[in-house]
């Protein structure tokens, strides 16, 4: 058998059916749900371990996406502004911004960004630390007021 035969084998689909309780099958579907899978992808994670091949978007994984989004676009406006100022050599605003600041908000974007990205392929772990944690919080002398 030639390795195409041998892929080609492999993609076969074979349907089985599962005889349940109307309880039980709607304990599976809620399960499904909240893993963001099908019910088939549900069970075939949980039994031999298969990852699915796309997750559906439950509704923290849309918001979380939203807010990757909304990020994306908030990193965009704040190199618009470093660049503008740069540009201009700063003789034309009222309000100074040090250069740190604008780095340090970016990272902070950036953190967060990548923070949400590892929410969405990974999950939450539900575990919590009792700490919570905050990003470049802006010191009084820097706000630029």
């Amino acid at each position: 058998m030639t390795q195409a035969d041998n892929t080609n084998e492999n993609k076969k689909r074979v349907l089985i059916q599962l005889r349940t309780t109307e309880e039980d099958k709607a304990v599976l579907q809620a399960n499904a749900i909240a893993a963001g899978m099908t019910v088939t992808d549900f069970i075939k994670n949980r039994t031999i371990g298969k990852q699915p091949r796309t997750r559906m978007a439950t509704p923290e994984r849309e918001m979380l996406m939203g807010l990757q989004h909304q990020i994306s676009m908030i990193g965009n406006n704040v190199n618009q502004i470093a660049k503008a100022m740069n540009a201009e050599k700063k003789a034309f605003y009222s309000v100074t911004v040090k250069e740190t600041l604008i780095a340090q908000t970016l990272t902070d974007l950036s953190t967060l960004a990548n923070h949400i990205s590892n929410l969405l392929e990974h999950g939450h772990t539900g575990e919590r630390t009792g700490e919570r944690q905050t990003t470049g919080e802006l010191p009084a002398d820097e706000s630029g007021q």
